[in-house]
């Protein structure tokens, strides 16, 4: 079967460090992955790498076969790849449905929040999946 998502070579320096040298890793559909090592062995360096938190500094990631370049969590999105993070990344005075859309805000007229989708989107996916969350919370 062929993966849906291929880190080839990937590597990542900071400074005196290398947190990722030379990883390749295939995740084809159906199929369930963990990634495991002690603290500091890389493996959120790599997610958010996938992620488009970090840059790579050597290697390619593939989507679907081809090349692509993930410079943003934004552009993860549009190629299927989401993160559930490590440690929650939330803005604490914002609701529920405001941390689930930030970074990729519905928008009305162009340029206005359009925050009554934003609350009926979050609405169905809790309903969808059984969950009693309300978005205005």
């Amino acid at each position: 079967m062929s993966p849906v998502v291929e880190l080839r070579d990937i590597t990542k320096f900071f400074p005196g460090v290398i947190a990722n040298d030379r990883i390749s890793i295939k995740f084809c559909p159906g199929e369930v992955h963990a990634l495991l090592g002690e603290n500091g062995a890389g493996k959120t360096t790599l997610m958010n790498i996938l992620y488009g938190l970090y840059p790579p500094d050597g290697g390619q990631i593939f989507v679907r076969g081809r090349p692509v370049d993930i410079k943003s969590p934004t552009d993860a999105l549009s190629h299927g790849i989401g993160m559930v993070h490590q440690h929650f990344m939330l803005v604490p005075p914002f609701t529920v449905a405001e941390n689930i859309i930030l970074g990729s805000e519905p928008k009305k007229r162009r340029f206005f929040l359009d925050m009554e989708r934003a609350v009926a989107d979050v609405e169905a996916l809790s309903n969808r999946y059984g969950l009693k969350v309300d978005p205005r919370a």
